[in-house]
Formats: structure tokens, C-alpha cells, sequence
């Protein structure tokens, strides 16, 4: 069997879990299709991008590797001209926090093997 489906089935498992933590929101939940193994956004609620930060320090700090991946579209250099507000997508870009799935699947590996 290829190492494929575990990883999906952990993938799985983790966004059931991380569904139920207060706090967080698991934008992947009720996505039925595909979802990648490699990568797992989470946004906090009621947080800040302040908060955000310091929680992926102690993520970090916990061995848990954490990233910062997007940039809200119209603060990209090629659309700044346009001066729009878009506060519901600042506030996801803000308050995401991407769990590196592999990293999470390695550690769970080495706990139980």
C-alpha cells in the first residue's frame, strides 16, 4: 500500500480534530475533495495578526513547524494602486497560521513506530 492513503486518512483525522479546538476554524473541513497532505491552513478567531504571530512562536517552540503563506491579494505590489478594502480578506490573511501536515505526520510517526 502506498504511504498515499495513510496520509490521507492522518489529513483527515487532523481536520476533524482541529475542528473541534475553540477558536480555530479549519477552512478545509467539509471540503470532499482532495485536500493536500502537505499543508494545512487554520484561521484563529477573534485574533489578531499579532496573536497569530505569537502562537506560531509557541507552535515553534512546541516543535511544530508553522508558516505564513498568504498575502492579501490586494496588497500585492500590482494592485495597490486600487486602494481597496477588503476586510474580511485581511482579517483571514492576518489569522491564518499553515501547520506543515508533513512535519505534524513525521512527529505522529516517531511517537508510535
Amino acid at each position: 500500500m502506498s504511504h498515499i492513503q495513510p496520509d490521507r486518512k492522518f489529513s483527515r483525522d487532523t481536520i476533524e480534530q482541529l475542528s473541534k479546538v475553540k477558536g480555530i476554524e479549519v477552512p478545509s473541513v467539509n471540503n470532499a475533495k482532495f485536500v493536500s497532505n502537505y499543508i494545512m491552513p487554520i484561521v484563529l478567531k477573534n485574533s489578531t495578526h499579532e496573536k497569530r504571530d505569537r502562537i506560531g512562536e509557541s507552535l515553534h517552540a512546541a516543535g511544530i513547524q508553522t508558516s505564513v503563506h498568504y498575502t492579501a491579494v490586494h496588497k500585492i505590489s500590482i494592485y495597490g494602486k486600487h486602494k481597496t478594502a477588503l476586510p474580511k480578506t485581511e482579517y483571514i490573511t492576518d489569522n491564518v497560521i499553515v501547520l506543515l501536515c508533513m512535519v505534524l505526520l513525521q512527529m505522529m510517526r516517531s511517537i508510535l513506530l
